[in-house]
């Protein structure tokens, strides 16, 4: 089973473009206050909301999510994944596939397909702790 979410490239505010290898390590380096940390939180607030995340440094983030197989993902939460209980999620909401009645492939297609349109994959953590 392979579930892979990544960037492939990410953007500065001041339009510097970089693209990020898919093999090994990228290792941001700079001085005191130079912006790493707001760098990493900017990214997580991408992955978290899309297009629509209020970031310092980072304009934009291209990523990538792909999962292999779905019936083995969905699987592999079913077992592992504990629900949250946030009251903004609804119980017809929730992020398992058997709480939602639609199929692991469709689940998860819609997973990607929210992470291609720039929406970001936020409601992971509303259904999840």
């Amino acid at each position: 089973m392979t579930i892979r979410f990544r960037f492939e490239s990410i953007t500065s505010t001041l339009g510097d473009r970089v693209p990020l290898i898919t093999a090994g390590v990228t290792c941001v380096v700079g001085a005191n206050n130079a912006g790493k940390s707001q760098l990493l939180r900017d990214l997580v607030l991408n992955a978290q909301n899309g297009k629509q995340a209020n970031t310092v440094v980072l304009k934009e983030a291209e990523s990538e999510l792909v999962i292999s197989n779905a019936q083995e993902a969905g699987d592999w939460l079913e077992r592992h994944a504990v629900p949250s209980e946030h009251a903004s999620v609804p119980p017809n909401f929730m992020f398992l596939p058997s709480q939602n009645q639609v199929t692991k492939d469709a689940f998860f297609e819609h997973l990607v397909q929210s992470n291609q349109h720039g929406w970001g994959l936020g409601h992971l953590d509303e259904g999840f702790v």
